[in-house]
């Protein structure tokens, strides 16, 4: 993909990224404070919502 020197590419790709993990955040479960090595405190799918 040839950009000709132009840096519009770079800031949408940058600013997808951003989006992306912006938006994953509110998908993803909290996992402060629990022990990730126990198996039932990383169990996939909990969630206190």
């Amino acid at each position: 993909m040839a950009t000709h020197n132009a840096w519009w590419p770079i800031a949408a790709y940058v600013a997808l990224m951003a989006g992306v993990g912006f938006v994953t955040t509110f998908f993803t479960p909290e996992t402060r404070g629990r022990d990730l090595t126990l198996h039932h405190d990383a169990r996939p799918g909990e969630s206190q919502w």
